[in-house]
């Protein structure tokens, strides 16, 4: 198995008389471009997926931080396995050096899955002119037979897609920086997806990038995503005309920053690749208004309040009596302090109390740490477990009869942490039962 070795050591008790090593554990060569993987081969790869007839998943993935490139002949290995369906490659660079030789994809599979996810923290360059190649080659081969396609946002070859039929597509995530030098918006490639039930565009954005639309005011189409039922899309521009053509099938949304507006505002240091415009409240309240979706059960958005906080407020128990799950971000200019802004806090717990189906929420207000304990990880802990507790127990009484999970996030000493907590109505009111620390947010 030549991928695993790169060196070996025999220890020796009598006289070697036939062969020292095979051939096959000879130490590999190591590239002198430091992009080239020098691990995986081509030549064994097909060899070895002529010995697994029933392998039916790919997955290459990469644990460290380092850059790596999957070579075309490789790439053009994990594609063409006759009996694989799902390909997943996570953290390689695609071909960033030579794009697929030639005629090498002529016997490429009928994958139903192709995933490509790229490191969201290596610097630039984000792409290179073979990868765009090799990835526009692969995806147009697959239009007839994919159901799942994810792809990196900077090597995503939109305008080549939007020539085709992607008759069977069902889930659509493209994830990265927002493209801003694309000649046609992303909704010319949607209209060519009619099956499309889940779409995830985790964009994000940088300093100096603007937010963009997907389906911009000047974009004449017609209602192009007739069964969608999950929509995800970070940093939503108030004049898309996404929202005002969304079918009432959507059951799910989320309209949240990425990375997190939080992890930005608490961990700028961290997060200084990256600048996520808010939506104010009555920005997001455009947004939501302009679409009707009577059968929505889960809604995530982030905002910062102004003097239309109320009517946004009002417009979720409105218009989405039938949530389940909210996951809400409130960001103002100015951290709120515990007690003292114990108003607001119960302001917008009332509001969603009146969600009369509500089971699980998630919510950020934006704390100040004021009081909080430097340098000791556990001391800091120690110290936001106990004031998430307390605003726990102070904001259960008045979310409603019908929840039972709260989470609130809170800046830990990396990232940020979701403090859960169960809550039961016993006795006529509810309160925290339990509560338990997990979910560490990095990113989203």
């Amino acid at each position: 198995m030549p991928i695993l070795f790169r060196e070996c050591t025999v220890d020796m008790e009598e006289p070697i008389t036939l062969q020292f090593l095979p051939t096959a554990l000879w130490p590999q060569s190591k590239p002198d471009d430091p992009l080239l993987c020098g691990v995986l081969d081509a030549g064994v790869l097909r060899r070895s997926f002529r010995e697994m007839p029933r392998l039916n998943s790919i997955t290459v993935s990469m644990s460290c931080g380092e850059l790596h490139e999957l070579r075309g002949d490789v790439a053009a290995a994990l594609l063409s396995a006759p009996q694989v369906r799902d390909v997943d490659i996570g953290w390689f660079l695609f071909c960033p050096r030579q794009s697929f030789p030639h005629n090498s994809l002529h016997d490429i599979s009928p994958l139903t899955s192709l995933q490509y996810t790229k490191n969201p923290y290596h610097l630039p360059p984000r792409a290179h002119p073979s990868e765009l190649e090799a990835i526009a080659i692969a995806v147009c081969k697959l239009n007839a037979s994919l159901e799942v396609l994810k792809l990196p946002s900077e090597t995503t070859p939109l305008q080549d897609m939007s020539r085709l039929d992607w008759p069977r597509l069902g889930h659509l995530i493209l994830h990265g920086d927002t493209p801003t030098q694309s000649p046609i918006p992303i909704i010319a490639v949607l209209c060519r997806m009619p099956r499309l039930r889940i779409l995830t565009l985790e964009l994000t954005i940088l300093p100096g990038m603007n937010r963009q639309c997907i389906w911009p005011p000047h974009w004449t189409i017609g209602d192009p995503l007739p069964q969608i039922e999950e929509l995800t899309v970070t940093h939503p521009h108030p004049q898309d005309l996404l929202y005002t053509h969304l079918p009432p099938s959507v059951r799910r949304m989320s309209l949240c920053c990425s990375p997190c507006y939080a992890l930005q505002l608490w961990r700028p240091y961290d997060y200084s690749r990256w600048k996520s415009p808010l939506p104010s409240a009555s920005e997001l309240l455009r947004i939501l208004s302009g679409s009707s979706l009577p059968h929505l059960t889960h809604l995530g958005i982030d905002y910062s309040p102004d003097n239309q906080e109320d009517q946004l407020l009002q417009h979720l128990v409105d218009s989405y009596p039938h949530l389940t799950s909210l996951e809400l971000h409130r960001m103002g200019d100015t951290p709120l302090a515990w007690p003292e802004d114990t108003p607001t806090m119960t302001f917008v717990t009332r509001a969603l109390s009146r969600l009369r189906h509500l089971d699980a929420v998630r919510l950020n207000l934006n704390m100040n740490n004021s009081g909080r304990p430097q340098y000791s990880d556990r001391k800091i802990f120690e110290w936001t477990s106990s004031r998430s507790l307390e605003i726990a127990n102070l904001i259960a009484p008045k979310l409603g009869s019908s929840v039972t999970l709260l989470s609130l996030l809170s800046p830990g000493s990396t990232g940020a942490k979701w403090f859960e907590y169960r809550v039961s109505a016993a006795e006529g009111k509810p309160r925290v039962v339990s509560g338990t620390a997990k979910l560490k947010v990095r990113r989203s």
